[in-house]
């Protein structure tokens, strides 16, 4: 039982248990106030922009720490921090499930995440997906990637240095398409763009159609040209994560950026698309 105002309460009456079927990703704003645990058979990915808050824990299924010891609880601080007014109806409107499909067809869904005051990214979201059968005709897919900033350089990088395709690089080099780590950034001093290619390192900066491979000359206006993710052609065999048959899907993140300097806008793309990795350890 547990003591709320001038009653007490049985656990059923204040927590709120949802089954769920296996396959499912939910996305949970951690918000200070609100009780949570994840139940059998679930995987967690925390995420904290505030590693200087604390967080108590009302109990821990007797496991014990580093010392042998049972790991220490907050019955106190922790019901004193409860928000009891934080029923079903307001969770599901401010903490689960805050993502929003903005278009969707049978290739494509755009997705807006980052919908809640609360929540530090703001992230638009492209999933394409592309059915492909064995042709032995000569096939590509690209992706346009061009946005309309004023005054802007688009920025790449493979390895440790940012550059501006067509201008920071050797003469004489092909300035065609490029390999990128994370994906692409526009800077300018009113700020910019960062696209992650999550799937689809190549990236492709030449005419669409038959032509000599252009090579650097430095020209300023070799950054401003058209730029597409080169998803695959059937042509090549290594660059491309697709198999040229079967079924492919490709994500695409977006977010907004008031970073100029292109280095700086590279270093903050690589930051969020920094995935999680599991360790298990016997």
């Amino acid at each position: 039982m547990v003591e709320t105002g001038n009653r007490q309460k049985s656990i059923k009456e204040i927590f709120e248990k949802t089954d769920k079927t296996g396959g499912e990703r939910y996305l949970l704003l951690d918000i200070g106030g609100t009780v949570h645990c994840s139940g059998k058979n679930t995987m967690v990915l925390e995420i904290s922009a505030t590693p200087y808050i604390f967080t108590f824990k009302l109990w821990d299924w007797g496991r014990l720490g580093m010392d042998g010891l049972p790991r220490p609880i907050h019955l106190d601080h922790g019901m004193k921090n409860i928000q009891w007014n934080r029923d079903t109806k307001w969770v599901y409107d401010n903490i689960v499930g805050q993502q929003k499909t903005l278009e969707k067809t049978a290739d494509c869904e755009i997705e807006r995440t980052g919908l809640h005051s609360r929540e530090f990214i703001d992230t638009i979201r492209y999933t394409l997906s592309a059915p492909r059968t064995v042709s032995m005709d000569e096939e590509n897919i690209f992706l346009p990637l061009s946005l309309n900033f004023d005054n802007s350089n688009l920025s790449l990088r493979k390895g440790k240095e940012a550059f501006r395709p067509g201008i920071d690089q050797i003469p004489g080099t092909c300035m065609e398409y490029y390999m990128s780590d994370d994906g692409i950034a526009y800077t300018s001093p009113e700020g910019g763009a960062l696209i992650a290619t999550h799937d689809t390192p190549l990236v492709y900066m030449g005419e669409m159609k038959h032509h000599p491979i252009m090579l650097c000359d430095g020209k300023e206006e070799n950054n401003q040209r058209p730029v597409y993710s080169w998803i695959m052609n059937n042509k090549w065999e290594t660059n491309f994560k697709m198999d040229l048959s079967g079924f492919g899907e490709y994500r695409y993140s977006l977010w907004l950026s008031s970073e100029s300097d292109p280095e700086k806008a590279m270093d903050e793309l690589k930051e969020k698309t920094f995935d999680p990795y599991m360790m298990i350890v016997e």
